[in-house]
């Protein structure tokens, strides 16, 4: 499990049309919940059991998961199994839509990018892809 999140914690940089100019691209602006987790081959392995896909994807492990940055920590909270992991980032590179950060958790190194989920109906999401060991990870804005 300790792989997966931290594989997880390092996801989906090449994921989902994103752009929005008013989204703040700052990793630390919000708090993030667990949407989708996926292996290298695109088969999804975890969700958040309030995901609407939970029903589709049967055989994926229901996981709530969330994630907040701070002073260039990502705490990383598996609430399902009680466990906290840490990970440390920094900014690599900034974009108009999007920004990328490096991520490192036990040693292993990964890419975190921020950016927004659009949708055909013009609602948007700011969105956190983690990639890293092989899965992709993919947080959505926690509503408070």
């Amino acid at each position: 499990m300790k792989k997966i999140i931290t594989s997880i914690a390092a996801i989906m940089f090449l994921f989902v049309g994103c752009s929005n100019a008013n989204f703040s691209q700052n990793i630390e602006n919000y708090e993030w919940e667990l949407n989708v987790v996926q292996n290298n081959e695109g088969k999804v392995i975890a969700l958040n059991p309030n995901s609407q896909e939970a029903l589709t994807y049967q055989d994926a492990k229901l996981i709530m998961l969330t994630c907040k940055a701070k002073d260039a920590v990502l705490t990383i909270n598996d609430l399902t199994n009680n466990k906290l992991y840490k990970a440390s980032y920094k900014q690599i590179e900034a974009k108009p839509n999007s920004t990328i950060y490096q991520i490192e958790i036990d040693g292993e190194k990964g890419t975190c990018v921020t950016s927004t989920t659009k949708y055909n109906d013009e609602d948007s999401i700011p969105t956190l892809y983690i990639t890293m060991n092989g899965y992709s990870i993919k947080l959505y804005a926690k509503n408070n």
